[in-house]
């Protein structure tokens, strides 16, 4: 199919902005006066009354955008959108009477049936049952996902937005009108009423919204697999639309692992979702919106690369350097404490073994997929990503004795074991000596069993160097998003004193959950230095212009060495700006005798 021009989209999207933006006042007043108000709840983000029944606004706005602004009404988007009404005035019933977790997830399969009754699913193997029993599971799954995002301003409508878009994209490249009209439309109805949504929202979509929209997405991303799956093949039918939908797949992964891990029930309310925890860690409620914003263009970005009709190798790559990132951010926010029910037995022995075995188990299989996607990236870097069938070969049967000197080298020069907190020089020295290591014996073994000059000699080093910058950036991953996001929050602290004391200072202030971080270190003998820990050094003079440049809430007094009248000088200015006045102590002494 011809490509269909990005005008074209326009009216659809146009349309579906212009009705949304029109009824969701007017949707709003409605539930109002039916009585359909989310109130305050204890496992609810919102803290004051607020109407729903948004998603009636959305898909009313969505179909008319597909119907007046030009596209065909093909059977594909009649099904998608036959399946998306049925949710809609489940959704609405549901929102207004509260139905059993069970009953819903009832309502989703037969939704879900709908839409597979028109022809669209997955295409992955010729058993045609099989198809349509996965494709189902992965419009419910994406419904609950979505559902299960929808739980503060705007976060739910923002990334839903952000994936239509995407995948509007994509069907204008794949030359599907129908479909892509379909998600300029939905685009549209979700940004008019993201208007009413951000924070502070006005109004909820509710399970109305959350319902329809779920199975919209869900639906589309399967006409879209069908159509990029004609170039790349079964990895695409999966990857692509995992990559456009990767946010809310991430969410609902990241609160139903910890949950059963706690013993808590995966469909109970609650503040523990991946918004919960950045919020938790200092950031704002708009700011963590843009982050998740950002990460859903970056992942959308991703599966428009994904569907250009690139080879297999390119796509891996892609897939890749996508994937790994996101998941390590979600890893580092499943870390961030929240505010659960008490744990079943069963939830803290699930705990136990988690953070001891599993995690560990966890670290060697992420390194097999790293000594992997390294391998096959050093070749695709050597032939610029187009392979000849004898060097596909060639990687196919290297492969396996690759990962298993990779690993055998990880585990004997102890790369395991450690915490990814608290890397530091010595930990980077042991990665490139495990990786140098890993390298030189994948040499040995090609020229003790298969002759050096078989392979291209560029490839082995182009691996070990493609190695140590992997196992380097994920195991410094969570300190990275400590520094980019949580010392952008709020909560700061300066360090007045410079020594091994206020070093111990900031290490233990930056080992908290994002309540410590520290905005500056204070010479109080006025030494000045340029930077330490890539934070500016200044003096007690300086204390005065602190509040506008380097905002902070806490002083925190490292007891060694403070000239006199330091403490005296800290105390006025914390009385006089409202800052809060701390001493961190840190001593080493005998133990007392008995």
């Amino acid at each position: 199919m011809n490509p269909i021009p990005l005008a074209v989209l326009l009216a659809p999207a146009g349309i579906g902005l212009l009705l949304s933006v029109l009824l969701t006042p007017i949707v709003g007043r409605m539930a109002v006066r039916l009585g359909v108000v989310a109130k305050p709840r204890a496992d609810r983000w919102a803290g004051r009354p607020v109407p729903m029944l948004g998603g009636v606004a959305i898909f009313i706005a969505t179909a008319a955008g597909l119907l007046l602004g030009g596209g065909e009404l093909r059977s594909t988007a009649a099904g998608i959108l036959l399946g998306g009404l049925f949710l809609l005035v489940v959704g609405a019933l549901d929102d207004r009477f509260s139905f059993r977790p069970q009953t819903k997830l009832v309502a989703q399969i037969l939704g879900a049936c709908v839409v597979t009754g028109f022809g669209v699913g997955f295409a992955l193997n010729p058993f045609q049952s099989v198809n349509i029993l996965v494709s189902i599971f992965w419009i419910v799954a994406i419904i609950n996902a979505i559902n299960l995002m929808d739980n503060m301003d705007g976060l739910a409508a923002g990334v839903s937005l952000i994936a239509s878009a995407f995948l509007a994209f994509q069907f204008a490249e794949a030359g599907a009108p129908s479909r892509a009209a379909l998600a300029a439309a939905l685009a549209g109805g979700l940004g008019g009423f993201l208007c009413f949504n951000f924070p502070p929202a006005r109004i909820f979509m509710g399970d109305a919204g959350s319902l329809s929209v779920g199975l919209l997405l869900g639906g589309m991303s399967l006409s879209n697999a069908l159509a990029a799956g004609q170039k790349l093949g079964a990895l695409s039918v999966m990857a692509g639309p995992a990559l456009v939908l990767a946010i809310p797949i991430l969410d609902v992964l990241l609160v139903t692992v910890t949950r059963v891990l706690r013993g808590q029930p995966i469909s109970q309310g609650g503040r523990d979702h991946s918004s919960h925890r950045l919020i938790r860690m200092g950031l704002s409620e708009r700011k963590a919106l843009l982050v998740f914003y950002a990460l859903a263009v970056v992942a959308g970005i991703s599966g428009l690369q994904l569907a250009q009709g690139i080879g297999r190798l390119r796509a891996l790559f892609y897939v890749a350097l996508s994937w790994i990132p996101l998941g390590l951010f979600f890893a580092w926010l499943a870390k961030v404490r929240v505010e659960t029910e008490p744990m079943s037995p069963k939830g803290r022995m699930g705990l136990v073994i988690g953070w001891v075995f599993k995690r560990r188990m966890m670290e060697v299989v992420m390194d097999l997929a790293l000594a992997y996607i390294c391998f096959c990236t050093a070749y695709g870097l050597r032939f610029d990503f187009s392979l000849l069938p004898e060097y596909k070969e060639q990687v196919s049967t290297s492969i396996p004795w690759v990962l298993g000197l990779t690993l055998a080298c990880y585990q004997s020069m102890g790369v395991y074991g450690g915490v990814w907190e608290n890397y530091g020089i010595r930990d980077v020295i042991r990665f490139g000596k495990a990786a140098g290591a890993a390298t030189l014996c994948c040499i040995a073994v090609a020229v003790v069993l298969y002759r050096y000059h078989a392979y291209p000699r560029s490839v082995f080093p182009l691996f070990g160097v493609l190695l140590f910058l992997s196992t380097l950036g994920v195991r410094t991953s969570f300190q990275f998003f400590e520094i980019l996001l949580v010392e952008a929050g709020p909560r700061r602290a300066v360090i007045f004193g410079i020594g091994p004391s206020a070093l111990a200072a900031y290490a233990h202030l930056t080992a908290g959950e994002g309540r410590g971080i520290v905005a500056a270190f204070v010479d109080p003998k006025g030494e000045r230095a340029a930077r330490i820990y890539g934070l500016p050094v200044v003096t007690l003079k300086d204390l005065a212009r602190l509040n506008g440049e380097l905002p902070h809430e806490r002083l925190v007094i490292v007891e060694d060495g403070l000239p006199p009248g330091c403490v005296e000088a800290l105390r006025v200015h914390a009385s006089q700006n409202g800052k809060i006045l701390q001493l961190y102590q840190s001593r080493l002494s005998d133990w007392p005798a008995a």
